[in-house]
């Protein structure tokens, strides 16, 4: 997590977090509420037979069809970024790893987090970071979900993972990330985002 990534956690997520997402030493404040990347790379390009089957078999980015690059070079950027359990997002471990059963998808991840809502998940696991989204229509709110951004203004969740043609799912997500940009960019946060840029001197006031 650079820099920049925690400053922006702390702006969009500032009723929610601690002072920051790490302490003094560098380390993970709290592990329920850790940075994480909502659409990841590497799946999607594992069933392009021109990039390799598998991260380790990963062939040169020259032998990449133009949407994977372009995919590539857009994905890990802040409207991507959100803070989830670190067991759920950056491990293989937990009942709700994202990775693991949703295969980094998030229409289908959502589907998980609305069934722990709807108390489908025993014990409620990492209920130290669901309680702090009293309702799903708080999770959704709070994290800039709705709005057809992956969720519709009904709650219904957009699904899209099911398509056999990772062109079209990456041009999906990409308009989701442009959607979620959107959405925060026209939010309580929006202005703090701005002085926090402009600060940072990569717009101009």
């Amino acid at each position: 997590m650079s820099d920049l990534s925690i400053g922006f956690y702390k702006i969009i997520y500032d009723k929610i977090l601690y002072d920051s997402i790490l302490n003094d030493k560098g380390d993970l404040f709290d592990t329920n509420f850790a940075g994480d990347t909502m659409n990841s790379f590497n799946h999607i390009a594992n069933m392009v037979p021109e990039c390799g089957k598998s991260r380790k078999q990963r062939t040169p980015m020259e032998e990449w069809p133009s949407y994977v690059v372009d995919y590539f070079n857009r994905y890990h950027c802040l409207a991507n970024f959100w803070i989830l359990p670190s067991d759920v997002g950056r491990t293989l471990k937990g009942v709700l790893n994202k990775a693991l059963y949703a295969k980094d998808y998030m229409d289908r991840f959502l589907m998980m987090v609305h069934d722990w809502y709807e108390g489908k998940y025993i014990n409620k696991p990492y209920n130290n970071y669901f309680s702090k989204f009293i309702s799903w229509e708080d999770f959704l709110e709070k994290h800039f979900l709705v709005n057809d951004v992956y969720v519709s203004a009904q709650g219904k969740v957009a699904t899209y993972s099911c398509s056999d043609s990772p062109k079209k799912i990456i041009d999906i997500i990409i308009r989701k990330i442009e959607n979620r940009a959107e959405e925060i960019s026209k939010s309580n946060a929006a202005e703090r985002l701005y002085k926090y840029f402009v600060d940072l001197k990569f717009i101009d006031n």
